[in-house]
């Protein structure tokens, strides 16, 4: 029979163990399990919410208290004479785990699953008490000797096994997750079970199962007494694939040739398709236990080879076929990692999706991701490079113990993990001490011997780099080989922030794994977690959401670099209105420029990963995608850079070169035209034209012209470049000189509504945007609070076009209160009635 197992999630008890802020030793909650201490204490109105104001400098006593957590449950007497173990998947982080009063064992790595055999306490005919006494974390580390070592932020923390942002960093905040975070369960185990299985195809159509039984089995293969046997079903959903073998011992393999095989392919390059099976331990008729899983039918290689005399590729091979790495860097989701639920990773990660991203890098200062993100990027085929759980600092291996806490770690998750197709990458970790230059450097042990040791023991064919970024100089970050980090905003900024696509234009990486700058959320966000009477001007709690780094070579905050470049590039912001539209607009148009320069150094350069896509807090930073799950504007300029077909303009010197950079399955052919239009659509000249055909994954000028051929007599112009081919019709703008000097006409703009249902169990509507003169950043909301995502917004339409853009919610929502606004608009007042004389005409067809 089959492992049975006796989920105990669900409510718990929580009882301080320390008088520390208001509570005495003793007072008791109800907790949920998995859950955090906090988000209890918030729910009880003990603490108040973290993520409000300043609010998360009144809760640091929480994370320096001591916690008991424990619940009371019974075991029916069918268990009996049966092996049971009590397993947790994750705790936070030091504990010691009790059951019926007595000492199973402790923990100090919440990166590890602990399981504990209690065949010997368990009751049968009556209740048991089962209690986790959590320690406080910043009491443990505090009293490590951090003489000599180096970390950013916090030296302590690098000697504990948790997420390492949560001592604070330069976007997040310095709060610790307290609580048994993920689940808790009793199995009873049979002699004869299956404890694991390594799976995987590759692009011939050869399946391999590496499957590991318990010892009993594989005594009794060995003495021949059990007619044993394994027995494996393939299936794509429609072909189904058998195969039996006898159990020869603890170790067994079956392979299995797929003739013709459906491909897992990253998004953009073919279907993620997958493969479910069955693999089944049978005595003779009985079955023993059975495992189940899904794999993909692929390959991956990393290519490092000259490029030139001073530079070496970075580029990855995925069945054969080299890739260009369009994506994100991920952090956990939440600052206590216990709360984040399945349906923020869906949400997260559907927007990933659909901006065209084809790669996430699960970032080293956060955590291993729960199941259902690698599940959802099996599903979705995004790449996931998997980092080790270090950042910015040194890794102490001249300590014994935490190296063997680190092996331990290294083996279970990357048993865990390695049967996911998605993950396409490991890497010993971020920005290890050593990789800006000579530092203290502690580390190379474990990230150069150990991590890649145990990676390539449990998946040989794995690619492996030992810190992010690398490369093949004294400095880690010499973007010549490897990957690189670090954007260009502060080299431009430290000189005329105007003259930021010259700095872009300078990067010239191989691979570009981290790149970014930081803006603010929509203002309906701003209002969840600012006061209203401290949204303008910028204040303290702007400063304490925003977070900033102190190792920055500007002596500006992050919030006064988004005001000034606002500021320097549209106008001075008078108001929170203005603030989000002139420092949001920024940050999309700079992010836009940056991603589309990467991408255009195709096949020199094999990726651009920016940091980052989602958040774990309420702020106004790095991330494209705010807390509360709702897009910046910058989101959609990145969706837009990620087109697989992207036409895109480069000044050099004088001159205006366009470029066609394909991404694309096949070659892309058609005529691009260069024209030179204004504001309210009078003047629309043809500069230079020219027929082309570019190859897939490929990238080149196509056409370019001298500043000095542009008309003298027209002022408020801006260049377009329009790609006209058998499969589709792209256009670019490109304001050739910048934003702050540019009289906006007041648009007027209609909205047609096509078409709207409930369709596939989500509500759709169809609309269609028209505007008479040129009409800058259009941006439609709604007026419920829930997620609706959007084919695009915040875009520019030229006089005399229209747009046609799909909105879609879980969520029925009104489209008669959409709400309309561009650059000439108040965004703070979306329903105001001025705010609606705005529209021309609504209507529907």
């Amino acid at each position: 029979m089959p492992v049975e197992k006796l989920l105990l999630d669900g409510t718990w008890k929580l009882e301080c163990l320390s008088s520390q802020g208001p509570l005495l030793r003793g007072d008791v909650f109800d907790i949920a399990v998995p859950g955090d201490v906090h988000q209890t204490l918030l729910d009880e109105s003990v603490i108040p919410d973290p993520f409000w104001a300043e609010n998360y400098k009144d809760c640091d006593w929480v994370s320096r208290c001591d916690w008991l957590i424990y619940r009371d449950f019974t075991v029916d007497a069918s268990l009996k004479g049966k092996r049971l173990e009590l397993v947790f998947d994750g705790i936070d982080t030091y504990a010691s785990v009790r059951l019926n009063g007595r000492l199973l064992g402790c923990t100090d790595n919440m990166f590890l699953q602990y399981s504990f055999d209690v065949t010997d306490q368990v009751y049968f005919d009556g209740s048991n008490r089962l209690e986790v006494e959590i320690y406080s974390t910043r009491s443990t580390i505090e009293k490590r000797d951090t003489t000599g070592y180096f970390a950013c932020f916090n030296v302590e923390r690098i000697f504990s096994r948790r997420v390492q942002c949560q001592f604070g960093w330069d976007w997040a905040p310095n709060l610790l997750s307290v609580g048994i975070w993920q689940s808790v369960r009793l199995q009873a185990v049979t002699a004869g079970t299956i404890e694991n299985v390594y799976a995987r195809g590759d692009a011939q159509g050869h399946a391999c199962f590496d499957i590991k039984t318990d010892e009993f089995t594989s005594d009794a293969a060995r003495t021949g007494s059990s007619n044993l046997f394994l027995e494996l079903e393939v299936s794509d959903g429609g072909q189904t694939f058998h195969k039996k073998i006898p159990v020869t011992g603890q170790k067994n393999f079956i392979d299995l040739q797929v003739p013709n095989p459906k491909l897992w392919w990253p998004k953009g390059y073919g279907t993620p398709a997958l493969y479910s099976y069955v693999i089944v331990l049978k005595e003779g008729n009985h079955v023993l236990d059975q495992y189940k899983g899904r794999f993909g039918f692929r390959t991956v290689e990393l290519i490092q080879e000259p490029l030139d005399s001073d530079k070496r590729s970075f580029r990855f091979e995925i069945n054969g076929k080299p890739i260009f790495c369009m994506g994100a860097n991920w952090v956990p989701a939440h600052c206590f990692t216990g709360c984040i639920e399945d349906e923020t990773y869906r949400h997260l990660l559907t927007l990933a999706k659909d901006a065209n991203l084809n790669t996430l890098r699960v970032w080293g200062g956060g955590m291993y991701e729960n199941d259902i993100f690698y599940d959802l990027c099996d599903e979705m085929g995004i790449l996931v490079w998997q980092d080790f759980m270090f950042a910015c600092g040194d890794i102490p291996d001249d300590d014994p113990g935490f190296v063997d806490e680190v092996i331990k770690e290294f083996k279970y998750q990357v048993k865990r993990l390695r049967n996911h197709p998605s993950i396409f990458h490991w890497c010993g970790g971020n920005e290890k001490t050593g990789a800006f230059g000579k530092l203290i450097k502690r580390g190379d042990l474990i990230t150069k011997v150990i991590a890649p040791g145990i990676v390539r023991d449990y998946i040989p064919n794995a690619t492996y780099t030992p810190s992010s970024p690398f490369g093949y100089t004294d400095i880690a970050n010499d973007s010549r080989s490897g990957d690189t980090h670090g954007g260009t905003y502060e080299e431009a900024f430290a000189d005329d922030m105007t003259k930021f696509r010259k700095y872009i234009d300078q990067k010239q990486a191989v691979f570009m794994s981290e790149f970014g700058l930081h803006g603010p959320p929509v203002i309906r966000s701003l209002k969840k977690f600012i006061p209203s009477d401290h949204l303008w001007p910028l204040n303290g709690i702007w400063e304490s959401h925003v977070q900033d780094n102190p190792y920055n070579s500007i002596p500006e905050t992050f919030v006064q670099i988004q005001q000034a470049c606002a500021e320097q590039l549209f106008f001075k912001p008078a108001s929170i209105s203005d603030f989000v539209k002139t420092a949001g607009t920024f940050y999309a148009e700079y992010l836009y420029a940056e991603f589309q320069h990467h991408r255009r150094r195709l096949p020199e350069n094999s990726g651009a990963m920016i940091w980052m896509l989602n958040d774990c807090w309420p702020a106004a930073n790095w991330s494209v995608v705010d807390f509360y799950g709702r897009p910046k504007q910058a989101y959609y300029a990145l969706k837009r850079a990620c087109r697989p077909v992207m036409l895109s303009f480069r000044q050099k010197g004088d001159r205006i070169e366009v470029y066609l950079t394909n991404n694309s399955l096949s070659e892309v052919k058609g005529d691009v035209c260069l024209y030179l239009q204004n504001m309210e659509g009078t003047v629309d000249r043809l500069l230079a034209q020219s027929k082309m055909s570019m190859p897939s994954h490929d990238s080149r000028v196509v056409l370019e012209i001298s500043r000095s051929n542009f008309p003298k007599d027209i002022q408020n112009n801006y260049l377009v470049a329009v790609l006209e081919s058998p499969s589709e019709t792209l256009q670019e703008i490109y304001f050739h000189d910048l934003w702050k000097e540019i009289a906006w006409p007041n648009p007027e703009i209609s909205i047609q509504i096509l078409s709207e249902g409930w369709e596939k169990s989500c509500y759709r509507a169809a609309c269609r945007l028209k505007t008479t003169r040129f009409a800058r950043c259009i941006n439609v909301t709604t007026s419920e609070d829930i997620h609706v995502l959007m084919s695009d917004n915040y875009f520019d339409l030229s006089a005399g076009q229209s747009k046609d853009i799909i909105l879609i919610s879980q969520e029925k929502f009104n489209t008669d209160r959409l709400t309309l606004d561009h650059w000439l608009t108040d965004w703070e007042n979306q329903q105001s009635d001025q705010q609606k004389q705005d529209l021309e005409t609504v209507y529907r067809g």
